[in-house]
């Protein structure tokens, strides 16, 4: 079932730059072209489990694919030359899951560093004067739009930092 569940995800919602659009709907036979991290992250991690399990090189291909088309579609460069990912850090730090589990297969660091960067920025200059991050990490647009403070976007950021030393513990630059 997870082959077939992952097959009908790559013909109805996958793009050609290997990133997932948000979902199909069977009663319109329409797809919702929006682009979560989150949808490419766990479509990373699919991918490589997919390949530990079944040794199917196609799955790996298709996770590196998706890792370089999710670094083009969602982390473009900031005019200030920051990176920058969607205002989604609990989506983003799924997007993070992704590439830690890519790395295990492959070991090109480049989307963990990106990250990383990402994630250090927003602790520098994206936190509020109590020390909670807002969903924009970019440190660019504080906007008093950030009312409250959620749980899923602290969690997020906890988590994000927890998988990053993991991984900074598991592979020593």
């Amino acid at each position: 079932w997870s082959k077939k569940a992952y097959d009908w995800c790559n013909k109805m919602v996958r793009d050609t730059d290997y990133t997932y659009f948000d979902a199909f709907y069977p009663s319109k036979q329409s797809v919702d072209k929006t682009k979560w991290t989150y949808n490419t992250g766990m479509m990373i991690s699919a991918g490589v489990k997919l390949y530990q399990i079944t040794g199917q090189s196609v799955y790996k291909e298709n996770a590196q694919k998706s890792a370089e088309g999710a670094l083009k579609v969602f982390n473009p460069s900031h005019e200030e030359g920051y990176d920058l990912y969607p205002n989604t850090p609990w989506f983003n730090m799924l997007l993070l899951q992704g590439y830690t589990d890519l790395y295990q297969l492959d070991p090109n660091d480049k989307y963990i560093i990106t990250f990383e960067n990402v994630l250090n920025t927003a602790w520098k200059e994206a936190r509020d004067t109590k020390g909670y991050i807002y969903p924009d990490w970019s440190g660019g647009l504080i906007l008093d739009k950030y009312k409250y403070v959620y749980l899923l976007d602290q969690a997020s950021v906890t988590e994000a930092y927890i998988n990053m030393a993991v991984w900074l513990k598991s592979n020593p630059k």
